[in-house]
C-alpha cells in the first residue's frame, strides 16, 4: 500500500452511523487502530457501532467540536452529509449544503484551536465534482462541472483545504456511488428491478462510476496510513462501465428483465435537477489509487454485485 505508517493511530470518524461510517469504524478497529466518534446522538450510536468505539457528543452544524478530543487523535474522517438521493426542494438543497459545508467549517475551526492538531483530515467529496463530461476520462486534475452537485463539491473541498493552514495533510475522497448490502445506491435500485421494472436510464450510454463498500473504506484507511497521499482522490473501481452494462449485469444476477428504459424526459420532469445528475456521464479514472499499490477487493462489477446480493 505504499508509504504506510505501521503504528496504531487514533482515528476520529464523523458521520459514523451512516452506510459508509459503520463499515469504516469496523475496519479501523480490525486494522489495529483506535476509533473515536463524534455523534449528535451518542446513545443511539452506541447501539449500532462496535463496542470498542469511543463516542463523544457533538452537533456538527450547531457548535464547534471539543479541541480536547481533536488533540487526542491522529486523523479525522468527515463523512457528514444529508442524503442526496431525494427530491431536491429548495429546503432540501439548503440542508444538503449546510450539513456538508457547516460541519466541515466547524471541524476546521476546531482544528485551528488545537495546540497539537491531527496529522491528517480526510473529507468526503464525490465524483459529482466533475459534472457531465461525456466520453472524457476524468482524473483528479480535471476541472469541475457547473451544476448543483459539482459546485457543492467545490465548496466542500475548499472548506476542507483550509485545514492545511494548520499543518494538517488534507485528502478529499471523491467517491462514486457505493455498492453494499442494506444501504447505498443498490438498496434504492433493487425494488424496481425485483419487480421486473429495471432498465437503463435514457439510452444507457452514459458512463456510470461505482465502488464496492469494502474498497471505499479500504481506500479511506489507506489515505490515512499513507503519508504521501494528499489532495483529491477518486474512489472508483477500475472496471469502468456504462449505465446499460450496469443495468444488464444487475438484471442477470437477479434473473429479471431489464428492457424498461427510463426516458430522459421522465427523469427530468419527475426529479428535475436530480434527474439531470443521474444522467451525467462520468468516466472516472482510479489511476491515483492504483499508483499507491492499493489492491481492490472487488475490481469488477459482476463480482461486486454478486457479493452484495448473496
Amino acid at each position: 500500500m505504499g508509504e504506510k505508517q505501521p503504528c496504531s493511530k487514533k482515528i476520529l470518524v464523523c458521520g459514523a452511523t451512516g452506510f459508509i461510517g459503520k463499515k469504516l469504524c469496523s475496519l479501523i478497529i480490525k486494522s489495529g487502530h483506535e476509533c473515536y466518534v463524534f455523534s449528535r446522538n451518542p446513545s443511539g450510536a452506541e447501539k449500532i457501532l462496535p463496542s470498542a468505539v469511543k463516542i463523544f457528543p457533538w452537533h456538527a452544524t450547531k457548535e464547534l467540536p471539543s479541541s480536547q478530543i481533536l488533540e487526542k487523535v491522529d486523523a479525522i474522517v468527515n463523512l457528514i452529509g444529508a442524503p442526496i438521493f431525494t427530491y431536491w426542494t429548495r429546503k432540501k438543497k439548503e440542508e444538503i449544503v449546510e450539513s456538508r459545508i457547516k460541519s466541515t467549517e466547524n471541524l476546521v475551526k476546531g482544528i485551528s484551536a488545537c495546540n497539537r492538531p491531527p496529522e491528517v483530515y480526510v473529507g468526503a467529496s464525490a465524483v459529482g465534482y466533475y459534472g457531465d463530461k461525456g466520453e472524457e476520462e476524468l482524473s483528479e486534475d480535471s476541472p469541475p462541472g457547473s451544476d448543483f452537485l459539482a459546485q457543492l463539491c467545490v465548496a466542500w473541498e475548499r472548506e476542507a483545504r483550509r485545514a492545511r493552514e494548520y499543518g494538517v495533510r488534507v485528502v478529499c475522497i471523491r467517491t462514486s456511488p457505493v455498492l453494499g448490502r442494506n444501504g447505498g445506491m443498490l438498496e434504492i435500485m433493487l425494488r424496481p428491478f425485483r419487480f421486473g421494472l429495471g432498465g437503463p436510464l435514457s439510452d444507457g450510454k452514459q458512463w456510470m462510476p461505482w465502488i464496492h463498500l469494502e474498497d471505499e473504506v479500504g481506500i479511506i484507511l489507506m489515505t490515512i496510513e499513507n503519508v504521501k497521499i494528499s489532495g483529491p482522490v477518486n474512489a472508483v473501481a477500475p472496471h469502468q462501465v456504462r449505465n446499460i452494462e450496469f443495468t444488464k449485469t444487475l438484471g442477470k444476477l437477479l434473473r429479471r428483465p431489464t428492457f424498461m428504459r427510463v426516458p430522459r424526459f421522465v427523469l427530468k420532469v419527475l426529479l428535475k435537477e436530480l434527474g439531470e445528475a443521474m444522467l451525467a456521464s462520468q468516466k472516472v479514472s482510479c489511476r491515483k489509487v492504483l499508483e499507491t499499490g492499493y489492491r481492490y477487493r472487488f475490481p469488477r462489477l459482476e463480482e461486486a454485485l454478486r457479493e452484495c446480493l448473496t
